[in-house]
């Protein structure tokens, strides 16, 4: 597991290993391993996982122009909430509300993403590029 990462931290971590899915054939685990033990029990294996994100409405953080995170929401002690917009291949916009837990791992506290609930289609068309790339921004967007 990679060093401590904040809420928004896992959550780029994840976007960006799913982002290498197609040419990188350990991209699926690298984006496993953000997931909380109690996720990973629900899901089962990780062809499970694969099937999962292979189709909608995940496969939007699969195959998607680019993503853009939003600010965490503390929801109790060892809790977060973090809404994610995703511009999807097909000219929607499609948010996603991640629900993160804080627990320990080899001795230190770490967030792993425990749940991932789509929202429904909130807008077609796109997103201004500039907001949505690779690196995170002070204020939360998604800069160059």
């Amino acid at each position: 597991m990679p060093e401590a990462l904040s809420p928004t931290g896992v959550i780029e971590a994840q976007l960006s290993a799913f982002s290498e899915w197609s040419r990188d054939p350990g991209a699926i685990a690298r984006a496993f391993i953000f997931a909380s033990a109690e996720n990973r029990k629900a899901i089962g294996s990780l062809e499970r996982y694969r099937r999962m994100l292979s189709n909608p409405p995940y496969v939007s953080l699969i195959d998607n122009r680019g993503w853009l995170v939003g600010r965490t929401v503390p929801k109790g002690e060892g809790i977060a909430a973090v809404l994610v917009t995703v511009d999807d291949r097909s000219d929607k916009l499609r948010v996603f509300r991640y629900l993160l837990i804080r627990s320990t791992d080899r001795g230190k506290q770490r967030w792993y993403v425990d749940t991932v609930l789509p929202a429904p289609v909130i807008a077609s068309g796109s997103v201004a590029p500039e907001q949505m790339k690779s690196k995170q921004d002070e204020s939360g967007r998604r800069g160059n």
